[in-house]
């Protein structure tokens, strides 16, 4: 991709009140242009302290670019103890194995633990169960519930909409480098006007939206 890019905007990632809300995160009116292509076009949006934002939408559509503007910004804090968090994730015994030799699920665990060992107040999570078994990937959602229990903002982006639909709290619905839709998972359904007896609801609401 072209290196020649510009960013513009105003976003952080420090607390901050809102309408008598605590944001983690505010984005407002932010552009990421790569030469000549647009890749996100003027969007705005706040993730409110311990919530769990996904952000959906087809391949092209800006969540790549967004997220990684957003990481660029993140506060280091004094490191996590990894020890602790090995054991969290139960490989304490795993700490002294090349990463090659491990699992795909052990590799994604060890991906959140080098995310959480700059103790930030948000987790970054891109893709994190792409290309894992079934079991691997909702042992997986279910330590991320328990990060997000003990107060961690996590912003992800997925292309699993079981996963989106079991894990956030709200989602943000990119298309051509703009927010298509935002809301909560039923709030979605809702506007697609998806049968909530429908078969993966979520996803045919996604379908029905991107083709407005």
């Amino acid at each position: 991709m072209d290196t020649d890019y510009k960013i513009k905007g105003l976003f952080h990632q420090h607390p901050k009140i809102h309408w008598g809300v605590i944001m983690d995160i505010a984005v407002n009116d932010l552009v990421v242009k790569y030469g000549d292509f647009t890749a996100v076009n003027r969007i705005s949006f706040g993730v409110e302290k311990g919530q769990i934002l996904a952000v959906i939408g087809p391949n092209g559509s800006g969540k790549t670019s967004t997220i990684e503007c957003i990481e660029g910004l993140r506060k280091i804090d004094p490191p996590a103890d990894y020890r602790l968090l090995l054991n969290q994730f139960h490989l304490e015994g795993k700490k002294r194995k090349y990463v090659s030799s491990l699992s795909g699920g052990e590799r994604q665990k060890l991906s959140i633990i080098l995310a959480l060992i700059p103790n930030s107040a948000i987790l970054f999570l891109d893709e994190l169960t792409t290309g894992l078994d079934p079991e691997t990937r909702h042992n997986l959602w279910s330590y991320i519930k328990d990060i997000n229990s003990q107060g961690i903002t996590i912003f992800m982006i997925s292309h699993f909409m079981d996963e989106v639909e079991y894990l956030a709290d709200k989602v943000i619905l990119l298309k051509n480098g703009g927010i298509l839709e935002t809301g909560t998972v039923d709030e979605l359904k809702q506007k697609s006007g998806v049968s909530q007896k429908s078969h993966s609801m979520l996803l045919e609401a996604t379908r029905q939206c991107l083709t407005i």
